[in-house]
């Protein structure tokens, strides 16, 4: 038998091939390179791009080309194409680092919003600048974070696509490694904040499409409160937060502690949210019996109209675009792949927004992902072919506890695998507790997910008092988990705080892992008890040199 043989002992079925790394591998570097030399031509890079392009296609269509040589050919054009992409999205330089704040009067664009609960109404997000004093021209298309309080109007959430006309302190944004709030923002091309924010006047409203979006998620915000009462309130906000994605609801309190427990991503609109919904879409579509291909593209609107309806966040749009891969070779009838319909997602996502590349959310999401499909996939598949050899003759049903209690510890240790390095650069937190944690909170937080679709469904076809039924079980579910984090926090060396390791060591010990995972595939070594270890040695390498290099 070969190794390749479905029956054979050395094959699993979750090794993965990714031919698409020799797109995306290129693309990244070259949006690395461009953020480091912005000064080069983005157009002279362009055109020797499309050039060596099609010079490539041409070969490739007649054939006659070495298959190495014009392979390097191709990643050389990905990349010199890439990096003129982004050089063309960056704003220009402004020279207003250091200069002090000044006041200023400009029309702003919503592009991104969040609510803040306080008596003031202020309301937090960025903006495009689409109109500006004539001396300060050179503004118009930067992009500004925002704090902004209403002044004489009626305080209204601000929607994207609105235009607003603002006054306030306009400075420059600096790096600053004490501040990952500000570094993040300059990350995303956001070189300008807007500290004693006030909203003059509205210039024009929204689109009729983020109007919608609007009335719809206050509406579902009202089915999901229903039943609630003073004792269920903040239970009843974090409800809201990781169906609708409200989390100006979750106290300063609450967010430490699941952000220092590697939680906060279950409070919020993530991929496993979206995941869930689209697999409660999904089994209400299989009720209705409809042909794959048709059931995939309503599917994909309803979930599509979901992620907008909860603010279109971009953790959220991610998780969207993996699914719409993934659903889309089932209903074409290809070869499913989850690790290709990641790899896809992440393309097409970097190519609407090179920026993404330097987002935490991003970094996380595809971190977290990617592990799970490279190390928690086959090793749950290891798993259990080991319960079916070893215990045959275990009852079936004590089998599949066995074989479910196990699983979730393997996608737990690959979850946290690929967050460990990134927790620790971004959060400076290191959580090895995270692992036995999620093996409670992520099956309850994946049950008020299931619980708030079938509430959302009861209140849509006219069943709100349903709703309001079996919201107190959702609530309930929230509070034990709450209990659970708050109870491991007490748990003396399961989470640290003010952990730090070099910056280039994290980045470098992140690649490393990755590494050693794919070429584990490439290799095929999934059935070799070295595979599992080496990425926890990894892990316990770096750390231990990072801590004795600080």
């Amino acid at each position: 038998m070969t190794s390749n043989d479905p029956h054979s002992i050395s094959y699993l079925k979750s090794r993965i091939r990714a031919p698409i790394l020799w797109l995306i591998i290129p693309l990244v570097v070259g949006y690395v390179v461009a953020r480091i030399t912005p000064q080069f031509s983005p157009m002279l890079l362009l055109v020797v791009g499309g050039l060596l392009s099609t010079v490539w296609l041409l070969a490739w269509w007649t054939r006659r080309y070495r298959r190495l040589f014009w392979r390097a050919i191709g990643v050389l054009c990905v990349f010199l194409l890439s990096w003129g992409y982004l050089l063309l999205h960056l704003p220009p330089s402004l020279d207003w680092l250091g200069k002090p704040q000044r006041e200023v009067n400009l029309t702003l664009k919503v592009v991104q919003t969040r609510s803040l609960e306080d008596k003031y109404h202020r309301q937090a997000g960025y903006g495009e600048i689409v109109r500006a004093p004539q001396h300060l021209e050179a503004l118009i298309g930067q992009r500004v974070s925002f704090f902004l309080s209403p002044q004489g109007i009626v305080p209204e959430d601000l929607v994207r696509s609105q235009l607003i006309k603002v006054r306030g302190l306009l400075s420059a944004i600096e790096q600053n490694l004490d501040n990952s709030f500000e570094n993040y923002l300059v990350s995303q091309g956001i070189n300008f904040k807007l500290s004693r924010g006030q909203i003059l006047e509205t210039v024009s409203g929204p689109s009729a499409f983020f109007k919608f979006c609007k009335r719809q998620n206050e509406r579902l915000e009202a089915i999901l409160a229903r039943g609630k009462d003073a004792g269920s309130a903040y239970a009843a906000n974090i409800y809201s937060a990781m169906l609708l994605g409200n989390q100006a609801s979750l106290t300063p309190e609450q967010k430490y502690a699941f952000q220092i427990t590697g939680s906060l991503h279950l409070f919020s609109i993530s991929g496993l949210h979206v995941a869930m919904v689209a697999a409660c879409i999904a089994f209400f579509l299989r009720l209705l019996r409809m042909p794959s291909a048709i059931a995939a593209v309503i599917g994909l609107l309803v979930l599509f109209l979901y992620v907008e309806i909860t603010g279109g966040a971009p953790s959220a749009m991610r998780a969207f675009l993996m699914v719409a891969f993934y659903w889309g070779a089932r209903a074409f009838r290809r070869k499913k792949s989850a690790f290709s319909a990641l790899l896809a997602s992440a393309l097409l996502a970097l190519i609407i927004n090179p920026f993404d590349l330097w987002n935490i959310g991003f970094q996380l999401s595809y971190g977290v992902v990617g592990s799970i499909l490279l190390y928690g996939v086959p090793l749950n598949e290891v798993i259990n072919n080991w319960i079916n050899l070893k215990f045959m003759k275990l009852h079936s049903i004590l089998k599949y506890v066995l074989r479910w209690f196990l699983n979730l510890i393997g996608i737990s240790l690959a979850a946290n695998i690929g967050s460990t390095f990134l927790s620790i650069l971004y959060f400076k937190t290191f959580a090895p507790g995270a692992v036995l944690l999620s093996i409670v909170v992520i099956p309850l937080a994946s049950i008020v997910i299931v619980i708030g679709c079938i509430s959302l469904l009861l209140g849509l076809i006219g069943l709100p008092i349903l709703s309001g039924l079996i919201n107190p079980i959702s609530w309930f579910i929230i509070k034990l988990m709450e209990a659970c984090i708050s109870f491991s926090l007490k748990i003396s060396g399961l989470f640290f705080e003010s952990f730090t390791i070099s910056p280039i060591l994290t980045h470098i010990s992140l690649g490393v892992l990755f590494i050693v995972l794919y070429l584990g595939h490439v290799f095929n070594k999934l059935q070799r008890p070295i595979f599992y270890s080496l990425p926890l040695a990894i892990i316990v390498l770096f750390i231990g040199l990072g801590r004795f290099v600080l």
